[in-house]
């Protein structure tokens, strides 16, 4: 009898063992995915915060004059009009979820934070997608069928070069200088694009607010995977 115990409790003790290799295993790769997240989320911030700046920044631009300042408004539009969008780093916890492991993780507080993290990725990419509906109806379609776009860029040389090539300023002919002068002048005094920036001001606010608030929760997840890691259960 004794020697049946012995041997159940050694069969647990292994089986206990293979558990805690695999949980070590899904908390090495969430601690990695954290981390890079955490990367992705200031970069995120960071351009959240330069796009609501410079789009409020156009509803005050003084209409540009000559070939520098038209430059330099092309260079200002472009940081409102291009778009990136955030693409989380969750692989981990994504095998976790689609194979059924989530409950091989034995702490329960470090589970709640994950599934409140996917949440906030679901809320941000909600969020970017109507967003994006915004920008363009407001901008894409209100600026491309009106006004020419990337004057100052050398498409000409792209076959050749396979590089886009800024052109030179002094070459620019006054006709073309007065042809964009007008053009931003009709689109900094057009109402839909003005509303366009006053939401793009606004959004891209919250979305750096929304980011902020992840980054903590991300924080917050890697400190338990640490403890985790570092705690007697990985001890056998």
């Amino acid at each position: 009898m004794i020697g049946i115990l012995i041997a159940l409790q050694i069969n647990n003790w292994n089986e206990n063992r293979k558990l805690r290799i695999q949980e070590v295993k899904y908390l090495k790769n969430l601690q990695t995915d954290l981390i890079t997240e955490l990367k992705s989320n200031d970069s995120m911030i960071a351009y959240r915060n330069k796009k609501a700046m410079v789009s409020a920044s156009i509803l005050t631009y003084t209409p540009p004059k000559n070939p520098e300042q038209i430059y330099a408004f092309e260079k200002t539009f472009e940081l409102v009009y291009f778009w990136k969008t955030f693409i989380p780093s969750n692989n981990t916890f994504k095998e976790l979820s689609s194979s059924g492991n989530l409950n091989t993780l034995k702490n329960d507080s470090l589970k709640y934070y994950l599934l409140e993290l996917d949440k906030m990725y679901v809320d941000i990419a909600n969020y970017e997608h109507h967003m994006r509906r915004e920008y363009e109806q407001y901008i894409y379609d209100v600026a491309i069928p009106n006004t020419d776009i990337l004057n100052f860029f050398d498409f000409e040389q792209i076959p050749e070069s396979g590089r886009l090539k800024k052109i030179d300023l002094a070459i620019i002919q006054e006709s073309q200088v007065n042809k964009m002068e007008g053009e931003i002048d009709w689109l900094l005094s057009n109402k839909a694009l003005r509303n366009a920036m006053r939401l793009s001001a606004m959004n891209n606010q919250l979305l750096k607010n929304k980011h902020l608030a992840m980054r903590k929760q991300i924080e917050r997840i890697k400190d338990l995977v640490i403890q985790d890691l570092e705690s007697d259960q990985d001890k056998f």
